[in-house]
Parts: C-alpha cells; sequence; structure tokens
C-alpha cells in the first residue's frame, strides 16, 4: 500500500513539472488502450473516414497505444430495437478491460454514452467527433466528456445554391429519420428561417418513406427545383443504403441539380457545396485526445465549435448543369476535371521532349569535345609549364618515397630551402633519417600502415633541419598506383606547422594560467589537481590541500588604491613560491583566495607547512618597505589514500577551515 502511495505522489509532481513527461509514463505503467465507438457499420463512408484518420493519427501521435474498434452498427439496426443487448455486450466485453480513452463517432454512439454512462464505459474520459449539435448541460453533469461539434455552415450553403441558381423556386430536402439525420435536418431549417432571401422559395422535405415512394418525387421534380442531399442511408422498412450507390442512383432519377452537406456523396452525383470533411472532424478531434493524453481532464476542455468545411465540386455536375467555373468561390476544389492530351501522355511526352534534349546535349559535347580536342596539345604544354613552377614554388614542401625502401626520389625547391639540405643531399635518402628520434619510430610504423591502406592523413611530425633547428610537420601521403591497384611510389606532402604549434602552447597555458600572479588560475588548478588525485588513488600516497585567503585585500584596495592591491596580491603569489615544492600546485583560484595542492606528503607535515608559510609571511613583511602587511586565513585538509574522497569535498573542507579561522581572527581582540 506504501508503494502505490508513493508512485501516486510521484506521478502527481511528474504531472505538476511536465505533463508530456507524465503522459509517457502513464502509457508506460498502465499501457491501457484507447477503444473507437462507431455509431456505424464497417463500409458507410462518413464514419470510416472519421475512423482511418483517427487511427492514423495515434500511430503517428501516440507511439504504442493499443486501440480497439467497436462498430454498433445503429444504421442497419436502430438503437430502440436493440439498445439493451448492445449495453449487455458491450459490459461483458469491456468490463476486465482498463479502457485509457474512449473516442465515440457520430450522434448514436455519443447519446448511447450519455445516456448509460453508469453501466458502461463508467469513469472513462470520452471524445465525441461527427456531431452537429450537442446538449451543454449534458455533457457537464456527464463531467468526462469533450469533444468536435462539427459546424456545417448551412447559411453559406443556402446562399451558394441561390445564387448559382437565382431561379429557383423549390428546395427539396432529402433526409432520414436517424439522429443524425433529424439534428442535420434541424440546422438546415434554422438557417434557412433566418435568411430573407429564401422567403419567396418553397422548402419540401422527403418523409419517413419507403426508397420507391423517394424516387418518384425525386423524378417528377419541376426544372426550377433544386435538391439538398443530406444524411440519407435509411428508409422507413429500416433497409440501410451505402452513401455511394444511394446517391448515383438519386442523380439518375433526378433531374435537376442535388446539393450535399458532407464530402462522402462528392463524386457520385452532386454538385457539391461548402461539404463537412470527416477528415478535417477527426484531425480536431485528435487534437482533443491528444491533450487527455499529455494529462489534461477531459470534463474541464470545453468542446470545439469549428467548422469542418471545405468548398468542393464535380466538374461533370457544373457542366451538365451549365454552372460556370468563375462562380465558384475562391479556393474551391473540383474534381473529376478532364485530363489535358500532356496530363493523360505525361509519360511519353516527358520521353520525346528528354530524348530530344539528350540528342541537342550529345551533339554540343561532341562539338566541344572537337574544339577541345584542337586545344588540348597547347593546354597540356602549358599545364605542364604551370604545374612544375607550382611544384617547384610551392608553400609546402613536396617529396616521392620509393615504397621498397623508403628512400626520397624526388623533391621541390621548397623542401630544400626549408630544411637547409641540397639536392644530392636528399635524393636516395631515407625519409626517416630526416625526423626526431620519437618521430622516427612512428614514421616507420606508418609506412607499415600505408602499405596496406594508401594514404596518412595530418600526422604531426618534428624533422630536424641540417643546421640543428626543429621544425612541426602535417605529414600526408598519397600513393600512385598501377592499372591493377598495385603501389608504385608514395606522394608525400609536409605543412610547416611550427608557428601554429607555438602559438597553440601559448593559448594553452593562457587558459591555466592567472594573468595578474603567473600561477595557475582556478581551470588549471582543478585540472591538475584531478591528476595528482588519480595519481595518490592508484599510489596510495597522501596529499594536502591548503587553503588560504588574504585578511586586508579590501581595506588595502579602499585605502591606497587598486595597483597596490595588485601589487599584495603579487607579494603573496611569491610568497607561495618560496614556501611550496616546485612540484606543488599553486593556484589563485578567486580575487584574494589561493590554493595549494601538495602530493606525495602525509599529514604529520600539515602543521610544518602551516608554520612555514606563517614564518614566511612574517619575514617577507619585515624585510620589504611596503604600506602594507600581508596576512592570510589558513584552511588545510587531506587526501588519505584509505579514504579517498572526491577533490570538491577536499576543498570544501579546506575552505570550511579556513574561514573558521578568519571567523576567529576577527573575533580575537589581540
Amino acid at each position: 500500500m506504501k508503494g502505490k502511495r508513493y508512485l501516486k505522489w510521484f506521478l502527481f509532481i511528474l504531472l505538476c513539472l511536465n505533463p508530456p513527461a507524465y503522459a509517457e509514463v502513464s502509457q508506460i505503467l498502465h499501457n491501457s488502450p484507447i477503444l473507437i465507438l462507431n455509431s456505424y457499420h464497417f463500409g458507410f463512408a462518413w464514419s470510416d473516414r472519421e475512423q482511418e484518420t483517427i487511427i492514423k493519427g495515434l500511430k503517428k501521435r501516440a507511439r504504442n497505444i493499443p486501440y480497439f474498434n467497436e462498430y454498433l452498427d445503429f444504421r442497419r439496426f436502430p438503437p430502440k430495437y436493440h439498445e439493451k443487448e448492445v449495453i449487455s455486450l458491450l459490459q461483458k466485453k469491456y468490463k476486465n478491460q482498463k479502457i485509457k480513452l474512449l473516442i465515440v463517432l457520430d450522434d448514436p454512439a455519443l447519446e448511447l454514452v450519455l445516456k448509460h454512462r453508469a453501466f458502461v464505459f463508467p469513469r472513462i474520459p470520452t471524445v465525441f467527433c461527427g456531431v452537429s449539435e450537442v446538449d451543454e448541460k449534458r455533457l457537464k453533469r456527464d463531467g468526462l466528456i469533450t469533444g468536435v461539434v462539427s459546424l456545417w455552415d448551412a447559411k453559406e450553403s443556402i446562399r451558394l445554391i441561390l445564387r448559382f441558381h437565382p431561379k429557383v423556386r423549390e428546395v427539396f430536402v432529402v433526409h432520414d429519420y436517424t439522429l443524425s439525420g433529424l439534428a442535420i435536418k434541424r440546422e438546415f431549417v434554422s438557417a434557412w428561417e433566418s435568411l430573407p432571401e429564401t422567403r419567396r422559395i418553397n422548402l419540401s422535405y422527403s418523409e419517413n418513406e419507403k426508397i420507391d415512394f423517394l424516387f418518384r418525387r425525386l423524378k417528377n421534380l419541376p426544372s426550377e427545383s433544386v435538391v439538398m442531399l443530406l444524411s440519407y442511408a435509411n428508409d422507413s422498412t429500416g433497409a440501410t443504403f451505402d452513401v455511394s450507390e444511394i446517391t448515383s442512383q438519386i442523380s439518375r432519377i433526378c433531374p435537376v441539380p442535388i446539393y450535399g452537406h458532407a464530402e462522402v456523396r462528392l463524386g457520385y452525383g452532386i454538385v457539391g457545396g461548402k461539404l463537412l470533411s470527416p477528415e478535417i472532424v477527426a484531425e480536431e478531434a485528435l487534437n482533443l485526445v491528444w491533450r487527455i493524453l499529455q494529462g489534461e481532464q477531459a470534463g474541464k476542455i470545453a468542446p470545439v465549435r469549428k467548422n469542418t468545411v471545405r468548398y468542393m465540386f464535380d466538374y461533370v455536375q457544373l457542366k451538365r448543369f451549365h454552372i460556370p467555373e468563375k462562380y465558384l468561390p475562391p479556393q474551391s476544389i473540383v474534381i473529376n476535371k478532364p485530363v489535358s492530351f500532356y496530363q493523360a501522355n505525361r509519360g511519353l511526352v516527358t520521353t520525346y521532349i528528354l530524348f530530344t534534349l539528350f540528342l541537342f546535349v550529345v551533339i554540343f559535347l561532341l562539338a566541344v569535345i572537337l574544339i577541345q580536342n584542337r586545344r588540348s596539345t597547347l593546354a597540356l604544354q602549358e599545364s605542364q609549364a604551370k604545374y612544375y613552377d607550382l611544384y617547384e614554388n610551392a608553400p609546402d614542401m613536396y617529396y616521392s618515397i620509393n615504397i621498397h625502401d623508403g628512400t626520397i626520389m624526388e623533391c621541390n625547391e621548397t623542401f630544400l630551402r626549408v630544411t637547409g639540405y641540397s639536392k644530392e643531399e636528399v635524393i636516395g635518402r631515407p625519409v626517416f633519417d630526416f625526423y626526431d628520434p620519437e618521430s622516427r619510430e612512428m614514421a616507420k610504423s606508418l609506412f607499415e600502415r600505408f602499405s596496406e591502406t594508401g594514404e596518412v592523413r595530418n600526422a604531426i611530425r618534428k624533422v630536424i633541419c641540417k643546421d640543428g633547428r626543429e621544425i612541426y610537420v602535417s605529414l600526408n601521403v598519397s600513393a600512385v598506383r598501377d592499372k591493377k591497384g598495385k603501389i608504385l611510389y608514395s606522394r608525400s606532402i609536409w605543412r610547416d606547422i611550427t608557428e601554429q604549434k607555438k602559438l597553440e602552447k601559448e593559448l594553452e597555458a593562457l587558459t591555466i594560467t592567472d594573468v595578474l600572479t603567473g600561477l595557475y588560475n582556478r581551470r588549471g588548478f582543478i585540472t591538475l589537481a584531478e591528476q595528482q588525485l588519480r595519481q595518490a588513488e592508484r599510489t596510495k600516497e597522501g596529499i594536502i590541500l591548503l587553503f588560504a585567503d588574504m585578511d586586508n585585500l579590501k581595506q588595502i584596495n579602499d585605502t591606497l588604491g587598486h595597483k597596490m592591491g595588485d601589487l599584495a596580491i603579487i607579494d603573496v603569489a611569491t610568497v607561495l613560491r618560496e614556501v611550496f615544492r616546485k612540484m606543488d600546485i599553486i593556484a589563485r583560484i578567486g580575487g584574494d583566495e589561493f590554493a595549494v595542492l601538495t602530493p606525495r606528503v602525509s599529514w604529520e607535515y600539515a602543521d610544518a607547512i602551516k608554520k612555514r608559510l606563517k614564518e614566511k609571511i612574517e619575514e617577507y613583511n619585515a624585510r620589504n618597505d611596503r604600506q602594507y602587511d600581508i596576512s592570510l586565513s589558513i584552511g588545510l585538509s587531506y587526501y588519505d589514500p584509505e579514504r579517498p574522497t572526491s577533490l570538491d569535498g577536499l576543498m570544501a573542507q579546506a575552505d570550511s577551515l579556513m574561514y573558521e579561522e578568519k571567523f576567529k581572527r576577527k573575533a580575537s581582540p589581540f
């Protein structure tokens, strides 16, 4: 029980600090599935596209979260006939499943959850989509639900019809009597009644009747009519129709333009309109799903009300009813446009164009080659002369080596000028003779590897010149091979990097040296001290660390000026150099703070070191005619190889003892 309580507190803290991190932990600990509750059956276009978009989004966004699909099939089998059986089945199937999140698609599934929340999916956060209207009070009472209310923009769809068909006298609305069908009808009627320009037009509706009766009504519509096809997939007998098939049938029978409210009917006989997109609806729902998976509470997220529509039209129907494309709203999407000759034969046309271009390129290249051949002899001669001049006067030292015995076969003038040797002293001599002993051994090893790899890159070596000077060179070697790949000889380059190496050493010294005193700075001290501690751990030798802080630097700065303060700091550095050994690491680690690390000593020497330092300070003050005396507060710590500690620990201990001594001095009147 305690372990679970601690785990809950741990997760709560993670949620407060980083909700995304908490979501990841939640996934690992619970690994519960997401359940997608589909109102309809597999093959119903609208919900299929919603579900497909959600599943793709889950796989893309929420890694490794399992999910289930549950089809309620309420189109073919309305809930009023078997709702109890559905609830009983869902209870049995998911009683022992720890569902992470419930996603409900369309009105029937949402109504089922809201109505029977106590019996099925209690306490499970829920996201709905594909719903055109909701009861806000019911959502608040539930407390676990949010979602996307799809706003169709029926007003703009009506205005579109009136703009395309200014002489229209009747709009015939086709809808079924399911929850979704009645909801979308109410939205359309509300929009219709709010527009004054519709008063001259008769609005009629399909009845809850058999499909044959609807077909007769559609077939006999007068020429100045328009059909608005809303949600229709069932007739009064309970028969269920495929969306694409029923739309195509209605289009073939109906002599007047048909408009719709959903994209799933486009391409099957409707002109188009401002159509609801199941993909846009599902994407908006996915955003809410992701927020809940990140840790937000579903009941505290307000439902999203958004136009999930876009203008889409069918080119075939536009032409059928003589609607010019120029009348379409901006950014409209038109499907089934006729394909141009190029689009229909893109591959053939592209191949022909590319082949023609290829022939032109070949002819052009042949002409260029002929011209180049005429100039090649002259260019080759000029190139050889330029190459020889570049080779001899290059800033780098070039030479070739016989790979069998390592002797130099040729070299350029720069090689002779830099090293000071004559050509007779170089040609035929092993290249190893020009290296210092250490570089010579490394060069021999590289020479053996070169026989296998055929190259050497940026090897740093030291070369001895004829006058005894030592220079650093960067060595690069490449192989010259025959047609079979066998190495004939090598081309080598020495680049003089002596000044660069000198600058590197100077820069390295600057990074670890205190400019004022010439001692090591904090960085240099820590680097070298860490090395000494590692060595002491291996050799089992003790180390004493001394921390010293100047007692009166502020007073000197305030009364005598900062130049005198700097001089006092330099005096302390001088005293430390006189007291400690060359092997000891002496550093100025702060404004008036110094540290000394003395390796290879035992703790018994601590008092002697402290005494010697104080005596040297007194002696220094006595023999120097300064306007001030230097004084140090000192703290010592010891690295015991039998009980090793870190450098930070040693420094903290010495620092504490140093300030303890400083405090005692301030407190003492003498």
